[in-house]
């Protein structure tokens, strides 16, 4: 990931969509050898070199998902700079908009041990650029964002075009009303900070932790609850994919953080995507 952040040559936005991946590949990285080191002294014992195994697998397909990840924003970011007006002749400060808020790139950081070369991606062209695109990049102070009370109470949940709809429990249904406050909320790679800048997955976490239930940071990790029919559908249940996170809000629609963050309507694909289901987190 280092060689590919210097052939990228990006500053700025991008050199944080770069190094979010590189601190969750490192994490990866770390966290499989630390389970292949636990599992070694055991490996003539049945069964445990296929548990290595299943966690290599694991592993590299988390790995993939990520690079995956990043090889897409480095798409839009190219595709930004080309379409982008010419900067005005008398700017000559840095990065305008660059922010500092809430990148954790969906780890502690992780050792920065190097990464076989399968993980390393492939270049991406497009040019110098001369200011960073909003999609990388998180507002330099935070919007002004409604009260979670105004989207309702209890299990009741008021959509922006007031159509009222019910949780199945008072968790989901809080979680419900904290996301729809991001709406508008700007795109983050990484990002973790309401009224800033907001990842899929960092939308979600946040939204369930103000509701008082923990989430995984990475989204292809918060299938967690019980499985739910497409049929079955409530507030509050997550559509999962291998990189990818969107929140149920009921009337067919689901919140997920696009560029900016927004509604839509209900789907199992994305971008080619493997779908991991609809999961209830608090079932």
């Amino acid at each position: 990931m280092a060689v590919l952040s210097g052939t990228l040559g990006f500053g700025g936005g991008a050199g944080l969509v770069v190094a979010g991946a590189h601190r969750r590949l490192a994490d990866i990285v770390e966290e499989f050898e630390a389970k292949a080191a636990a599992l070694e002294p055991r490996l003539d014992e049945p069964g445990v070199a296929k548990q290595l195994l299943t966690e290599a697998r694991d592993a590299l397909g988390r790995a993939i998902a990520v690079v995956e990840e990043l090889l897409a924003e480095l798409d839009r970011h190219a595709t930004a700079v080309e379409t982008r007006p010419p900067p005005a002749a008398t700017h000559t400060a840095g990065w305008p908009g660059a922010g500092s808020g809430g990148l954790s790139g969906g780890g502690s950081g992780g050792s920065g041990r190097g990464f076989p070369g399968g993980f390393s991606g492939g270049e991406r062209s497009g040019g110098g650029p001369s200011a960073a695109p909003a999609a990388f990049t998180a507002a330099e102070t935070p919007m002004d964002t409604p009260e979670a009370a105004s989207f309702g109470e209890g299990v009741a949940i008021r959509l922006p075009d007031g159509t009222v709809v019910m949780a199945p429990n008072a968790v989901a249904a809080s979680a419900v009303r904290h996301a729809l406050t991001q709406l508008g909320v700007p795109y983050q790679w990484g990002g973790t900070t309401p009224g800033q800048g907001l990842d899929c997955s960092g939308l979600t976490q946040w939204a369930y932790h103000q509701a008082g239930l923990d989430l995984p940071r990475l989204a292809q990790e918060q299938d967690i609850g019980r499985a739910v029919a497409p049929g079955s559908l409530m507030p509050g249940d997550l559509a999962v994919w291998d990189g990818h996170v969107a929140m149920i809000v009921g009337d067919g629609t689901m919140i997920e953080a696009g560029d900016p963050v927004k509604l839509s309507p209900i789907r199992t694909a994305n971008a080619g995507q493997g779908f991991q289901g609809f999961w209830r987190p608090t079932a």
